[in-house]
């Protein structure tokens, strides 16, 4: 399969997408707080809240996606009709 020309999801959404699913959202994971993860869990309960809140908004940003060690992609498989299965 050939590459596409990377949209606002990079490469991943065309590369999936060539396989007929529906991509939703593609995240970055491990993005920002994954260097400083023992440090995380030393501060209180409600700092880290914060951190792991602005974490999730920012881990769909094309921007720093690509800091990310690891990417997640969330799909819909698309619904087929009863004469579209192979049974």
């Amino acid at each position: 399969m050939a590459l596409q020309r990377a949209g606002p999801t990079g490469y991943t959404a065309p590369y999936l997408s060539g396989f007929g699913l529906d991509v939703r959202v593609v995240a970055g994971v491990e993005a920002l707080g994954w260097a400083i993860e023992r440090k995380l869990k030393q501060v209180d309960p409600a700092a880290t809240a914060r951190w792991l809140d602005y974490c999730f908004a920012a881990s769909t940003d094309p921007s720093l996606r690509g800091a990310s060690q690891h990417l997640l992609a969330i799909c819909r498989k698309p619904k087929h009709s009863a004469g579209d299965r192979a049974d």
